[in-house]
């Protein structure tokens, strides 16, 4: 009895044909992948993952107790077709051979930024920010500076601002570069938008002139600005600078939308609002923002124009009893001398939004 028991125990040991099948795929697999190692002018990726294929099927042995219960059928459907995968392999291996030749003529032609932004067309500075570099997996230095370059326009244009300084230094380097191309500098009367208190507003030196916009009438000071910022976003066109003027970004308490205009030039601004419209989501759309970079924040004068709604809004708020009759204009008058001041109420004056406060009030 035991020795029919140590048969049928021998016997269980033995492995099955299929095994047997498997393993000798798998020996046919290791020549198969190792002969076609041996095919000239192999790309690097197509002898990199010949080479782990190998390394799979070496490490491995189907007779052991690891594979006990696999399924059999399937493992040698899959080592059967390892010879069409080698085939694919080769024909896939034409297009990483071109994309490494490619790669190869790329490093060694290397440019700077500032070869980029002398280019008559913004073609390769785009490319940079929107495709970025070759994959490799250790970059030259000249390729890491234009890395930089594209982390910091990226950065900058998904509003994210927690490494301003580094990016106001990358900007600096791109505005240093002699012969910029026209698209790489940009001149003329930008503007920009900001939320401002009553108390900063008085302080404005008014001109008793007053701006008709599409929706609002805008009252005319004359300042400086200057920003906190090395750079910072204006835009060529007053639709952008009135837009940003109405969003309160500062959670300001009573806010009054301003817009200041300057005169931009050329040494002190990073490309068109053009190229910017092409790398920026924000570009984009009907609802789309033209922006250009000031890159600088020394104090430079400025035009300012407030918001005259917006005064009329705050005294609207006040809830006084608007049934004031003949003391409805000095009444409307002194409640924006508290807002803006004298030479500001003198300016909101000439305004319709002060003469239809004065009917509401009467």
């Amino acid at each position: 009895m035991k020795d029919f028991i140590d048969h049928l125990q021998e016997a269980a040991k033995k492995p099955k044909p299929i095994v047997l099948e498997a393993e000798r795929l798998r020996m046919e697999a290791i020549k198969a992948y190792k002969d076609a190692l041996k095919n000239p002018n192999l790309a690097k990726e197509t002898k990199d993952h010949f080479k782990r294929r190998i390394g799979q099927f070496e490490g491995t042995t189907y007779t052991s107790d690891m594979h006990r219960g696999a399924d059999f059928k399937v493992i040698v459907k899959a080592l059967k077709d390892i010879p069409n995968e080698i085939k694919k392999d080769l024909k896939q291996d034409v297009q990483h051979r071109k994309e490494e030749e490619k790669q190869k003529k790329f490093i060694e032609n290397p440019y700077t930024i500032c070869d980029l932004l002398s280019d008559p067309s913004p073609k390769r500075f785009t490319d940079l920010i929107l495709n970025g570099l070759p994959d490799l997996s250790n970059y030259p230095k000249w390729m890491k500076d234009l890395a930089e370059i594209k982390d910091a326009m990226e950065e900058w244009l998904e509003a994210q601002g927690g490494r301003k300084v580094e990016m106001v230094r990358k900007f600096q380097k791109m505005i240093s570069c002699k012969n910029r191309a026209p698209w790489a500098a940009w001149s003329g009367k930008a503007w920009r938008g900001v939320s401002r208190t009553t108390s900063i507003v008085k302080r404005y030196e008014f001109t008793g002139e007053v701006k008709k916009g599409v929706h609002n009438e805008w009252l005319v000071a004359k300042g400086t600005y200057k920003s906190r910022y090395g750079a910072q976003s204006w835009s060529d066109e007053w639709k952008t600078a009135e837009d940003f003027s109405h969003q309160n970004i500062s959670n300001l308490d009573n806010p009054i939308g301003v817009v200041f205009e300057i005169d931009l030039k050329k040494n002190e601004s990073l490309l068109s609002a053009d190229v910017i419209k092409k790398i920026s989501v924000y570009g984009q759309g009907a609802d789309r923002e033209r922006e250009v970079i000031r890159v600088g924040n020394s104090v430079t004068p400025v035009k300012i124009y407030v918001n005259a709604e917006h005064i009329e809004d705050m005294i609207n708020n006040y809830g006084s009893d608007k049934s004031l009759g003949a003391k409805a204009r000095m009444y409307v008058y002194n409640k924006a001398v508290n807002l803006v001041g004298v030479s500001g109420a003198d300016a909101f004056t000439k305004t319709k939004a002060f003469k239809t406060l004065v009917k509401d009030f009467t």
